[in-house]
């Protein structure tokens, strides 16, 4: 598998969401035993909770760029994502500025949510062809 399969190309709705509930369910899923109180399992598997957790983060980024070029935009444009959690850490200000992390952090979910029910480009862009409609799990995985 190359690396530059994860961010080329474009990956349709169904796609997308697909690929992004399985990683939220990765990484959600250590969090969910950690309230079981169950801190000795865990304890005992954390690196590879670590490794999962990075490898679901890095995944989460492709699919979001491959779906950015379905409705073409560049992949570069995920970088308003962080901003928001970057800007909470700096919150020291009243008024505007107070205010303007909670801003950022709405229109990232704004942002995700239309990513889920926007349509892409019904075309050949300069990012691939169309992709398919149906559910191809080597597209989603970056393997093709």
């Amino acid at each position: 598998m190359k690396i530059s399969n994860l961010i080329s190309g474009r990956i349709n709705r169904r796609s997308y969401f697909i690929g992004s509930l399985f990683c939220w369910i990765i990484i959600l899923l250590p969090g969910i035993l950690f309230l079981t109180k169950n801190f000795d399992f865990l304890l005992s598997i954390a690196i590879f909770i670590s490794i999962l957790w990075i490898s679901a983060i890095i995944f989460v980024i492709s699919l979001i760029v491959r779906r950015f070029h379905d409705i073409g935009m560049s992949g570069w444009e995920i970088l308003i994502l962080p901003l928001s959690i970057i800007l909470q850490y700096q919150q020291k200000s009243e008024g505007v500025l107070y205010w303007l992390p909670l801003l950022i952090s709405l229109l990232s979910i704004i942002l995700l949510l239309y990513l889920i029910f926007c349509s892409g480009i019904k075309r050949e862009n300069k990012y691939g062809p169309m992709p398919d409609k149906k559910l191809n799990i080597r597209t989603i995985l970056g393997l093709i």
